[in-house]
């Protein structure tokens, strides 16, 4: 994703979450963590449901140190889309980084017992949870 094509949406329509959300992931991308965070937090004042930009939101947070913060940013995500399996792979990441191993678990199972069997998130909760025994 282009952080100019991105850059160019919201400027078309400052007040599309989607948008904001798209932005936030093409700066996540391009290494821009503040830039990242500032286009999340947007994205979730015109939509706190964001499922997208809870998700890149949380991952910032884990990214940045603050796991702990993040699991409530993850069940946000998780409230709004129950199916997105990426922001349950990167819930449980969350619990393992703050030290919650038996809720990390938890979660990678979720992940197998949910996601389609291609999906990545399958294969990597496999690898997390086998890390965790």
């Amino acid at each position: 994703m282009k952080i100019g094509a991105t850059q160019r949406a919201v400027e078309i329509d400052a007040t599309n979450a989607t948008y904001w959300a798209n932005l936030g992931n093409a700066r996540r991308a391009a290494g821009d963590v503040a830039g990242a965070a500032a286009a999340y937090d947007r994205a979730l004042a015109f939509d706190p449901a964001h499922a997208d930009a809870a998700n890149g939101r949380g991952v910032m947070l884990v990214q940045g140190g603050r796991a702990a913060d993040a699991i409530a940013v993850f069940s946000a995500a998780l409230a709004a889309a129950p199916d997105f399996h990426e922001a349950r792979l990167n819930l449980g990441i969350a619990y393992q980084q703050a030290g919650r191993p038996l809720d990390a678990a938890a979660a990678y199972r979720d992940v197998l017992r949910r996601a389609p069997r291609n999906a990545r998130e399958r294969q990597a909760a496999t690898e997390l949870l086998g890390a965790l025994r």
